[in-house]
């Protein structure tokens, strides 16, 4: 799933996620699609430790702490 905004100042932009990431996981789960993405958020609640693969052209691994 290919990034196309983010929250100004929200988790995800403090952690690096740039506009055109692709996530391709979160905690350990496939991401192809938005309802895959939604899925995955859906099973989270505040203060989970949240693992994302995101690839870029240096592909990376992030734990973020989820505040919804």
């Amino acid at each position: 799933m290919v990034v196309t905004a983010l929250e100004s100042g929200g988790k995800g932009a403090e952690a690096g996620i740039r506009t055109g990431d692709i996530i391709k996981g979160i905690n350990r789960r496939e991401i192809l699609d938005v309802n895959d993405y939604d899925r995955a958020m859906e099973k989270l609640k505040d203060g989970d430790d949240v693992s994302v693969l995101i690839k870029t052209a240096n592909p990376r691994f992030l734990v973020l702490k989820l505040v919804k």
